[in-house]
């Protein structure tokens, strides 16, 4: 299994334990985590539509995407997914979901600054300059 498919099975299966925790709803002190969870898979969704085929060539990417949410957000698949993640600790308060959720989000952004600098050395002053122009 490749690393792009294993992080959505991952994120699928935050995703499957936020909407379970949402039968349990304790009141208003899931209502962040369910904002948070909902943004999240919502941002992580938008980017991969994005991304389209382009989603499965990690880390041989053909082109810069800077289209869509990506003309904004140089990584909405990785922040919607930390988001996302976020919502799932606040939701369950779980000490084992805070540490697989942590030891998921380090990952998370070991991978994004690896695949910034694979960007970077392929796409040179064009991906400087996109960096630019996002907001994060």
């Amino acid at each position: 299994m490749n690393r792009r498919k294993s992080g959505d099975l991952l994120l699928g299966l935050f995703t499957i334990m936020g909407l379970g925790t949402l039968f349990l709803y304790n009141g208003v002190a899931d209502i962040p985590g369910i904002i948070l969870l909902i943004g999240g898979l919502i941002l992580w969704w938008t980017g991969r539509i994005t991304l389209g085929s382009e989603a499965n060539k990690f880390p041989c990417a053909d082109k810069l995407i800077t289209k869509g949410i990506y003309s904004k957000i140089s990584s909405p698949m990785y922040i919607g997914t930390i988001l996302a993640i976020l919502g799932v600790i606040i939701m369950t308060r779980s000490i084992g979901i805070i540490i697989l959720g942590l030891i998921y989000v380090s990952t998370l952004m070991m991978r994004d600054s690896s695949e910034r600098k694979m960007l970077e050395k392929k796409f040179g002053k064009k991906y400087s300059k996109y960096k630019q122009k996002t907001w994060f």
